[in-house]
């Protein structure tokens, strides 16, 4: 049986085809030519989609039985169609602006949030089931709206998107070690399916925090080319404070993380 991601993409390769060259033009020169040549921008967005195709490839991979091929399809177009249409690279006021890789990383933190809103939505319907099984006189419960997870997005083994590379090394080399380490955790452990609010969130983020393995210091200093010891010391830091004081500042940096994307223009 022909998988329908791997059709779907034949078909947006022979499109890409059509303009000779088009493969050694970057990015950003793609996706501007997508506004400025109309007669051609079904051939540039066809080679954009190709270009990125690992990530919904990726995302259906990693979550198996969790979502179709169709819902990574829809999702990564109307992610690739958003960031077309935003172009952030344009936007003085992102940190995307003037970034040679600024439409990669947008489609992949639109994607991710597009992903996220539908397990979000998933989450809550099941609840709503439940809670209705329970009680019909009651009210449906609401839920904090803000999970980050990530998917996203590149072909590294463990790194899934640029944009939470640059905000480790930033921060890290900023010597805030905790929110480095939470973004990782995000990106790369935590289980976006089992996350229905900021609270689950931070319990899971915890839950890694304090498994101190070493593996993971090792895999965290190679993936981001830090100083092995001052990661392991910053590591150890945070293992040994009281669980109290981790779940305060764990909730803080997530509420923190999440006002920063914003000011960033990196959510949907």
């Amino acid at each position: 049986m022909i998988h329908i991601l791997t059709e779907l993409k034949r078909i947006y390769k022979e499109k890409s085809r059509q303009i000779d060259g088009i493969k050694q033009k970057d990015q950003i020169a793609l996706a501007n030519l997508y506004h400025d040549d109309p007669k051609n921008k079904e051939v540039y967005l066809s080679e954009l989609v190709v270009r990125y195709w690992n990530i919904p490839s990726k995302a259906v991979y990693q979550n198996l039985n969790i979502f179709s091929e169709e819902d990574a399809y829809e999702w990564y177009i109307e992610a690739v169609l958003g960031v077309l249409e935003e172009r952030p690279w344009t936007n003085t006021s992102s940190s995307l602006y003037k970034d040679p890789k600024a439409f990669e990383k947008a489609i992949n933190v639109r994607f991710f949030c597009i992903k996220t809103n539908w397990f979000q939505a998933s989450n809550r319907h099941k609840r709503k089931l439940l809670h209705d099984s329970i009680s019909l006189d009651k009210c449906i419960e609401e839920y904090d709206d803000f999970t980050f997870h990530n998917s996203l997005v590149d072909d590294t083994d463990i790194l899934t998107s640029e944009i939470h590379k640059d905000l480790i090394i930033r921060f890290f080399q900023e010597k805030n070690y905790l929110l480095t380490i939470i973004i990782d955790l995000i990106a790369n452990q935590i289980n976006i399916d089992k996350v229905s609010d900021i609270e689950s969130l931070s319990v899971m983020v915890r839950k890694y925090l304090k498994k101190a393995l070493s593996s993971y210091v090792a895999t965290f200093t190679k993936e981001y080319g830090l100083p092995k010891d001052e990661v392991v010391e910053a590591y150890y830091k945070i293992y040994n404070i009281s669980d109290k004081r981790l779940k305060t500042s764990v909730n803080y940096y997530i509420s923190k993380l999440k006002l920063l994307l914003l000011q960033e223009g990196l959510t949907c």
